[in-house]
Parts: C-alpha cells; structure tokens; sequence
C-alpha cells in the first residue's frame, strides 16, 4: 500500500481472536481430565499450538477442525487417572514450547505429579526468562529439577507434598502452576498472592469440577489433592481476548473520527484494569456486558476517538490487571498532558523482552520523556512525561526485540503518528504468537501500511 495522507478513522466493529490465556488453562484441564472436551473459539496464535502440541506429545487425543463459521474447535481426550503416556518411547522427553512461557510454567506444575523425566526448551526468547521461583516450590513439593536452566529437565514424583505458599508477586501463571501440582498433591495445599491476579483459572476449574476453597481474608485459595478434573458435559466458549482488543481500543481512541466496537470479547473483572485507567483519564470508552461463556463475562467495548486526556497514576496492587495492556497504556499516557505513574510494574522487565526498557525506548522515539523510577522496596514504576503530541519520523527503523506486542505497539504508535516504520522481519512475525491476522487487518483498516518489512 502507499502511504495516504491520513489514516482512515476505525469505525463500525470487530472481533478478536479467542483470549489465549483462558486457552491455554483449557488445553491443560482437558488433558488432565478424564472424558472428552471441546473447546470453541480457540485462538490461532503459535503460543496456544505449543501448548497442543505438548499435550499431544504426552498422549493426550487432540482433534482440530474449523466450523462454518470460521471459528476453531478442538477436541481433546485427556489422560485421566491412567497419567500421560508419552508418544516417543525415550528415556527423557523433549517438549518445545517455543515462545510461550504460560506453555513452560504449566507443564512444569502439572508434570511435578508424575514420574516421568522431562526437558523442556524453546525460542531464544523464552530461554531467557527465569523459572527459579516456580521451581523453588514445585522442588519443595517434590519435584526433581536435573537442571534449573534452560533447557529445563524435571522428573515428576508421586505423590507430591502439599505446601502452603506465599507468592512473592501476584501472578496468574505461577498460581495456576501450583495448582496442577497441588491436584496430585496427597493432602491440602494453600496458595497465596500480594495481590489480585486474573482468576480464569479459578474459573475453569469448577467447569472441570475441580474444588477450590477462596480464602475469604487473603487473595488465594485451598485445595485437596490428589484430585482429578472430569471433562465438562458442555463445550468450553473461549470470548475474545481482551489484551488484543487492547490495541484496537488504544487506536480508536487516538485517532481522529473513530468510532469501534469489538464484539464478543471476555470482560472478566480481574483483566479490566485497562479500561479502568482509560475511564479515569476521560478516554470515552465503554463497555457493555453480554452474557457468560463458560463462566466467563463476555460482551462489546465501544471506543471513540478522545481528543483531550487526564495523567494516570494506577495503583500498586491492581499492576497484575493490567502488566499485558501496559505498552498501550504507555500510548494513552503519552497523549496526555502531563506526568503519570504506572506502579509497581517491574514485572515487565521478564516478560518475552525487557518490556519496560523496550516501552521507554519506544516512547522516546516518539518525543516523549519516560522513565524507570526504582523503589526502596525493591518495586519499579514507570514515569512517564506525557506532551499531547507523538511524532515518529517516517522511514524510522524500530526494534520489537521478537516480543509481539510491542511489535503491535509500535504499529499503533506508528498510526497516531501517521508515518511507516520499519520492523525486521522476525519482529513482525512475532505477531503471530497472538493476533497471526492483526497487521493485515489493521492496515485495511487505517487504508495503508503502517509498519513495514526491512531485512
């Protein structure tokens, strides 16, 4: 496409990709579970295919097909009481899980309850992010770690040990984690987060008839093993992915003329931090619940283009509500005039890049001042300057470090700017591990391109 001399408005409405992270806790319940599952919905991108195909290597049935109306479903026969069965017949099983750490972490908790010897791997990506402190208390559980660094190798025991445990972060991932190891465990284990994190997988577990005793005075649960999840008689409804919806929202609401509904998306309380912050900056968006799927609260976000916009300071404890919206985030609070604060967000630093560092660099090549700010203790907030203004040179050469979204920021960015920046080629490949079909549609969309290729 040629460049136009403004990018057309977003206007009527979209549908986004299933949300992976209500897929990937799906794929693990079926394959734990005794029975069939069907999943609708389930998303494209290459993280949730390394989650299928590590099940599938473990002896779970895995069945695809796609419906008339375009969208995927899957079937999968899980293990049941009988354990995983590997397809290969090797002393050590090697499972790639590519780019998807959710991939990783979940394998590492649900193998920790059976004896079998396991190395994990993956992209250049996942191999640098750290497992020390899931692996801590799966070892305390029982676990065998042969090697705590990349490539991963365990050896699951039966039964494991409960535990109580304290995160040391809220983190949806590692609670999930020890929850699957917690199932095989041979009495009551207690998990507890500093904070509120996304609840999908509290969620999914009733669905599977898995129970879980919330803790009324702390954010965290029981549960007493060992305990078996039975596939659910109705099929699992996967809603839109709200963190891909997030960049669509972000758009709308910067670009002149917008005016965008995406339909069908998850409004799970726990993921709308996002849309709180955007509120309480005057953005006008809104959101109109539908119905639930699956237990999940689903419905339309409506965001129209917002010329003027308030700083933001988020609070420190709602950061795990919103550490994936963080990159657009940063956008809203650039466009405003004045200084926010995005607390307790360090988090980002050990996601598939350093997110934090990759933001500010992306910012300050689009005129804005932002930086990290350390605290006594031991939490980082992200300060940034924000002007009104974002002007990126056309032509500019950015880097997305292989991290998708903020290879999707950066296309965003690109758009309020109206200029073509240039992303290499595994940069926007990337893409693919969540929204395979975002830079297509969203160039259609704006009536040119605006990232391209450069080798």
């Amino acid at each position: 496409m040629v460049l136009v001399d403004k990018p057309a408005p977003l206007i009527g409405s979209i549908i986004v990709p299933g949300d992976k992270s209500i897929a990937h806790r799906a794929v693990f319940f079926a394959a734990l579970s005794q029975g069939v599952t069907r999943i609708i919905g389930l998303p494209e991108g290459s993280d949730v295919r390394a989650s299928l195909n590590a099940i599938e290597s473990l002896g779970a049935k895995v069945s695809l097909a796609v419906d008339g109306n375009g969208i995927t479903v899957v079937e999968v026969e899980g293990w049941g009481d009988m354990g995983p069965k590997p397809r290969v017949s090797e002393d050590v099983l090697m499972l790639d899980c590519g780019n998807s750490g959710t991939t990783a972490r979940f394998l590492l908790g649900m193998l920790s309850g059976y004896p079998i010897t396991v190395r994990l791997d993956g992209d250049a990506s996942l191999t640098t992010r750290p497992m020390k402190r899931l692996l801590d208390p799966l070892c305390s559980m029982g676990l065998s770690c042969i090697s705590s660094s990349w490539p991963i190798e365990i050896r699951g025991e039966e039964p494991l040990k409960p535990i109580p445990f304290e995160l040391p972060v809220a983190s949806a991932q590692m609670k999930t984690a020890l929850l699957f190891a917690a199932m095989r465990a041979d009495g009551t284990s207690r998990i507890i987060e500093p904070a509120l994190s996304r609840d999908h997988t509290e969620r999914l577990a009733e669905a599977f008839g898995i129970r879980i005793e919330k803790l009324s005075s702390e954010h965290g649960f029981e549960v007493t093993g060992p305990i078996a999840p039975c596939a659910p008689d109705v099929p699992i409804a996967i809603p839109g992915d709200f963190s891909s919806a997030a960049f669509w929202i972000t758009a709308a609401l910067c670009i002149p003329g917008s005016d965008l509904t995406i339909e069908g998306v998850g409004l799970n309380p726990t993921r709308l931090g996002f849309i709180d912050a955007l509120q309480a900056m005057g953005a006008n968006v809104s959101v109109e619940r539908i119905d639930d799927l699956s237990s999940e609260p689903y419905g339309r976000i409506r965001a129209i283009y917002t010329g003027r916009l308030r700083p933001c300071e988020t609070v420190a404890c709602d950061s795990a509500m919103l550490i994936d919206e963080a990159p657009v985030l940063a956008i809203m609070c650039a466009r405003a005039m004045g200084k926010s604060l995005l607390r307790n967000i360090g988090e980002l630093a050990l996601k598939e890049c350093d997110r934090l560092n990759a933001i500010i660099e992306a910012l300050s090549a689009c005129g804005v001042k932002a930086r990290a700010i350390e605290n006594e203790d031991g939490s980082t907030d992200l300060l940034i300057c924000g002007n009104g203004e974002l002007s990126v040179s056309d032509g500019t050469k950015a880097s997305a470090y292989r991290d998708h979204r903020i290879a999707m920021m950066w296309a965003v960015l690109s758009a309020i700017c109206h200029a073509q920046v240039q992303l290499d080629a595994k940069d926007i490949d990337s893409i693919s591990v969540s929204y395979p079909g975002f830079l297509d549609e969203f160039s259609q969309r704006l009536g040119y391109a605006p990232i391209v290729r450069f080798e």
